[in-house]
């Protein structure tokens, strides 16, 4: 009965995730004169989308690699791996998207704040550009801590872009914000109580499967002719 369901609640899952993601970015389109130019543009939702793709794989790999280390779960290196081999398209196609925004949708001026705009250059060169560079190296995304800390950068340029969404970006000049030590307390407590109930699912329920050896997580690769176990090679 669970493998009946696997299938549709995958697909129930990953639908609701693309519209909460698509919808969060559309809420802050209504913020026409508040939010800074450079993250206001009509392709915000579509770039909400985008980063949660890239966001989310980088998050599985983070994950995975702390699980194995720290739970002593099965090492899903070479998953991981592949894993790896597909986010740097997906930053590359967010990386065109923004430039275009920015280029030929955003309005107003760009280099008025300089505040804003060393908070944008953290959220892009840390967390875009520097793990977009370091998944195209093979070397980075074949070693665990290497691939490790360039999906760290990835989610720590997620967050970035959030707040700069959400808080910095809507702040008006000579205004500032900063949250009292209660709200910290409380976002602290409630990651803290994420990952403590990980923790606990992760080791009192049998919630990871181990995968055999034997499972192929390669890319298909059309690009060379892999010859199959038992077949001829025909050559042209």
């Amino acid at each position: 009965m669970l493998r009946t369901l696997e299938m549709p609640l995958v697909v129930a899952a990953a639908a609701i995730s693309t519209l909460h993601q698509s919808s969060l970015g559309t809420f802050f389109l209504i913020a026409v004169d508040k939010l800074h130019s450079l993250w206001y543009n009509p392709l915000l939702p579509l770039l909400f989308w985008i980063s949660a793709i890239f966001s989310g794989l980088s998050i599985i790999i983070l994950e995975a690699t702390m699980t194995h280390k720290w739970l002593g779960q099965e090492d899903e290196s070479e998953l991981l791996e592949t894993l790896a081999k597909i986010i740097p398209w997906v930053i590359g196609v967010y990386i065109l998207v923004k430039a275009y925004a920015l280029v030929f949708l955003s309005q107003g001026p760009f280099f008025d704040r300089p505040g804003m705009l060393v908070l944008f250059a953290v959220e892009v060169v840390i967390g875009v550009f520097v793990p977009f560079f370091m998944f195209l190296q093979r070397k980075v995304r074949s070693d665990n801590r290497l691939r490790a800390i360039a999906a760290g950068l990835v989610i720590f340029g997620l967050v970035v872009n959030r707040f700069n969404v959400s808080m910095y970006g809507m702040i008006h000049e000579g205004a500032a914000y900063v949250p009292s030590l209660l709200e910290t307390l409380v976002t602290v407590g409630i990651i803290a109580a994420e990952i403590l109930f990980f923790v606990l699912i992760a080791k009192y329920f049998p919630i990871f499967e181990h995968h055999p050896e034997t499972v192929d997580y390669s890319l298909p690769d059309k690009f060379r002719k892999v010859e199959k176990p038992g077949s001829v090679a025909v050559e042209a």
